[in-house]
């Protein structure tokens, strides 16, 4: 019996043995094939066993621990001296990256070649679903693409003016408290309550009152990225039951609510309580279903299947539509502290288009929507703000055979050896390079005025991306900015508070962290007072 045993154990050993032999052998190839897929491609110093690892490691403790990937990204590029594109061999902690720099090289990602999004994406499904524009490919993502194009047309837009000037004035009433404590603080849950309340009603037609009382929608929304799946290897957070089902249980909470204003909306429009010129995305993906019924009399509950996809644009467009505006808002008041010349042309120009009186700007601008776009000053300001922190881009899956060309030197960049590149075209490491910008890290609204706006770099400028992936709703994002500028500007002063030691990244403590998107670090702590007080 004893015998028996030992030879069952030795059995047992001899094959673990051989099983953690075959997996080191595996990771020791994987390891050497991974080296030699970055052999002669633009890079920092490549280590024959560590690849890019030390590198990254030595750029990133030199940063504050909670800076944006993209901000590592640019200062590789500048500590290394490197462009148009760079490779990064980063395994097994992270996938290869491939940063590139230049805009030719972006325009044939996005734009002429249209490369397919990256598998990473999948992380998306967890706030924007498996069904939605951000997250699907081809044909579905041009009809829903279609779909929802004219609610963002430029007559829509202006006919959404009075209630982004009625959302705004709650902001208003919120800065006007926060002037009589005299308190400082963070600025970006305000500018968040704004957007997600002008997103509420652009998407579902809803008026969520976000900035006055918690939402069941808006707060499983904030609460979701909590519990995404890791960037990199981490294992632990991977695999914690805890994250897992959370995560499960969000996504199943918001397809649930989302789910029943689909309903509502469904059985209002059948009820005829809906106006015909109402273009809010869940209308316009009802327009687009009762269009495919032979009859609209046939139909009495949605099809599951047009109810899903529904159900995960209107998620994709409230999670995209609200994050990065209400960051950009953050940014826009920063600069203008820091500018103070800048802020004081800004205003004159207010003045000039909208009255003596802030207090007529609203009634202005309900008479006049348009007025705004011709403001060049205040535009220029917005998309200078944007070019210096904006945190918008798209990863793209390299193809075999496909190479990446600088027009400049004819040489080629390969997306695909033994395996597909991640190809990323990031907003903020093209922004940032001096190829691109002269001084690039200075604040300049003058760029994108006259002649040197007409001598830009093609391509470089693309705070909403560009091609036909490119953002839906930036004009809309514009329009917001606009607008809570003229309402805000001459009636408040914002000062950035960040204390003394706070660290900086590129000359700016509000350099930009990750959450669900790029914001200001520290979500922007600020004191708010009236401007001749």
């Amino acid at each position: 019996m004893a015998h028996d045993m030992g030879e069952i154990v030795y059995y047992v050993v001899t094959k673990l043995g051989a099983a953690v032999g075959l997996i080191f052998l595996w990771l020791l190839y994987k390891l050497f094939s991974e080296r030699r897929r970055f052999h002669g491609l633009p890079g920092p110093p490549h280590h024959w066993l560590y690849g890019h690892l030390p590198v990254l490691k030595e750029v990133k403790a030199k940063l504050p621990a909670d800076v944006h990937i993209n901000l590592v990204h640019a200062m590789l590029a500048r500590k290394y001296d490197l462009g148009p594109i760079y490779y990064l061999d980063l395994w097994p902690s992270f996938d290869p990256q491939v940063i590139v720099l230049d805009p030719a090289l972006a325009a044939q990602t996005t734009q002429l070649k249209n490369l397919p999004k990256h598998p990473m994406y999948k992380f998306m499904e967890y706030t924007v679903g498996t069904q939605s524009i951000i997250t699907t490919h081809g044909e579905q993502h041009r009809f829903w693409r279609k779909v929802f194009d004219a609610g963002f047309s430029s007559s829509h837009l202006a006919s959404l003016t009075p209630m982004v000037v009625s959302r705004v004035n709650v902001f208003i009433e919120k800065l006007e408290t926060q002037v009589k404590t005299g308190d400082v603080f963070p600025l970006l849950p305000l500018t968040k309550s704004l957007t997600l309340d002008v997103i509420g009603r652009v998407t579902m037609a809803a008026d969520f009152n976000t900035q006055r009382q918690s939402n069941e929608i808006v707060d499983a929304f904030l609460t979701m990225p909590k519990y995404i799946p890791p960037f990199g290897f981490d294992p632990i957070k991977l695999l914690s039951p805890t994250r897992i089902w959370n995560a499960r249980h969000y996504q199943i909470k918001l397809n649930t609510l989302i789910g029943q204003v689909v309903d509502q909306r469904f059985r209002e429009r059948r009820e005829g309580r809906v106006g015909s010129n109402e273009k809010s995305l869940v209308h316009l993906a009802l327009d687009t279903y009762e269009n495919m019924q032979e009859s609209k009399d046939e139909f009495v509950v949605m099809d599951s299947d047009f109810k899903k996809n529904a159900v995960d644009n209107i998620r994709a467009f409230f999670f995209a539509g609200h994050a990065t505006t209400a960051a950009s808002l953050c940014y826009l008041y920063y600069v203008l502290d820091r500018h103070p010349e800048v802020l004081s042309r800004l205003r004159k120009e207010h003045e000039e288009f909208l009255g003596s009186d802030p207090g007529d700007v609203g009634t202005r601008i309900h008479t006049d929507p348009n007025i705004l776009k011709r403001m060049t000053y205040t535009t220029a300001v917005i998309k200078e703000s944007l070019r210096l922190f904006v945190g918008a881009g798209t990863i793209r899956n390299g193809i075999k055979g496909f190479n990446l060309v600088d027009p400049k030197t004819n040489k080629h960049y390969p997306t695909y050896v033994g395996g597909p590149f991640p190809i990323m075209v990031r907003a903020f490491p093209i922004h940032r390079n001096p190829a691109n910008f002269h001084d690039p890290d200075v604040f300049d609204p003058e760029r994108f005025l006259g002649a040197r706006a007409a001598e830009m770099t093609k391509d470089a400028y693309r705070p909403f991306e560009k091609g036909s992936r490119d953002c839906p709703g930036q004009e809309l994002s514009m329009m917001e900015m606009r607008v809570t500028l003229a309402l805000t500007i001459r009636k408040f002063n914002f000062k950035s508070v960040y204390p003394e030691n706070a660290p900086e990244v590129m000359g700016d403590p509000a350099y930009n962290v990750m959450f669900s998107s790029a914001g200001p670090a520290g979500s922007l702590p600020v004191r708010v007072s009236l401007v001749g007080s």
